[in-house]
């Protein structure tokens, strides 16, 4: 007996000192298993409720904030907690909070029957959207309302800033698309309508920055589309939607584009800057102009190349460049030009590594 309790002392200052050394006091972690016990408890009351019937749980979590501007080892537990439940072998996850007895939660239990229904509804309204994506809906979001097929209304909420939809069209002119016809029925926070030139091949745009007066940045997929129209119930009254059209210029898979009317000249030419390198191989020298300094470069890689050793240089300056699809690209930095036609002009040399 005395040395079951001499066990269970020291187990006790094993765990105060282990807490105190992560940061946490053992009053924070006692508050922690309260949120899990609570939240288990709410988790499975809410969906017997919601849906009839009992799952069973895998896991609870808490939920700490997502603010990392300020680096915190010991974050504290927002009192809301992450279920993971199964049930007739289909799994998902419940959110609800653990800080006292409710039953009002949110789940993505119907997922695929929301995103599914949601999009059908849209494509019905719009005989002319090949495609729809719901960039906000389709990732780590929970649902409050039950799906019963028909109620759009609880999932178009322009107060929702998670109900933003993303149309997708193929080599229409969206200046004459029916936006007022369809902001009537979709009471959403947003509408991007975006007309690519193949639907073989339609990728979202990065939802990560959202700009209120022009929308998505597009850079990732400018190669892929002709044009783009951006509506937000946050636009001043009287506004109009934003509008824009691709320009490119292509040769020999290199693409320029720019949202502008500018014209943009591209064209291979011999390297000025290259030096011969028998670590390297140059892929290609070529020249851009303009009138327009924002645009970006996209260089379509050969399939039997890796991403990895190609580089782009102009001049003695090694460009930064990103990836998206078939492309490598970057954000051209043009300097001034002293031709008739353009006032701005960017060389590049494109190599691959030989080693």
């Amino acid at each position: 007996m005395k040395g079951r309790f001499l066990k269970t002392i020291s187990l006790a200052l094993i765990m105060s000192f282990s807490f105190a050394g992560c940061g946490y006091s053992l009053d924070d972690v006692s508050q922690m298993k309260a949120y899990k016990k609570t939240g288990k408890a709410n988790a499975i009351n809410y969906i017997e409720e919601k849906y009839g019937f009992t799952p069973s749980v895998n896991d609870v979590a808490n939920v700490f904030p997502s603010d990392n501007t300020v680096p915190n080892l010991t974050p504290a537990a927002t009192g809301t907690v992450h279920v993971s439940m199964e049930y007739e072998g289909k799994e998902f996850t419940v959110e609800i909070s653990g800080e006292e007895d409710t039953v009002d939660g949110a789940d993505d239990y119907e997922k695929t029957e929301i995103l599914d229904g949601l999009k059908s509804y849209i494509k019905s309204e719009c005989p002319s959207v090949e495609d729809v994506s719901l960039p906000f809906y389709e990732t780590n979001y929970y649902f409050k309302a039950k799906f019963t097929g028909d109620n759009y209304s609880d999932y178009f909420d322009k107060e929702n800033y998670a109900a933003k939809v993303i149309i997708k069209t193929c080599n229409q002119n969206l200046t004459d698309f029916p936006l007022d016809d369809l902001v009537s029925k979709l009471d959403c926070n947003s509408i991007a309508i975006i007309d690519y030139k193949s639907n073989a091949k339609m990728p979202d745009p990065d939802s990560h920055t959202i700009a209120s007066d022009t929308g998505y940045n597009l850079k990732s997929i400018l190669p892929y589309i002709n044009q783009y129209l951006w509506y937000s119930e946050s636009m001043a009254d009287g506004a109009e939607p934003y509008i824009a059209t691709v320009n490119s210029a292509e040769c020999n898979g290199v693409i320029a584009c720019g949202l502008t009317e500018e014209p943009i000249s591209i064209e291979q030419t011999d390297s000025t800057a290259w030096n011969a390198d028998s670590s390297k191989t140059l892929l290609g020298s070529y020249y851009i102009e303009s009138n327009e300094d924002n645009f970006y470069v996209y260089f379509n890689r050969p399939n039997d190349i890796d991403a990895s050793t190609i580089a782009i240089n102009s001049g003695d300056y090694n460009i930064t460049t990103e990836e998206t699809g078939d492309y490598i690209y970057f954000w051209a930095y043009m300097v001034k030009s002293s031709s008739e036609e353009y006032n701005r002009s960017f060389q590049i040399d494109i190599t691959t590594s030989n080693e």
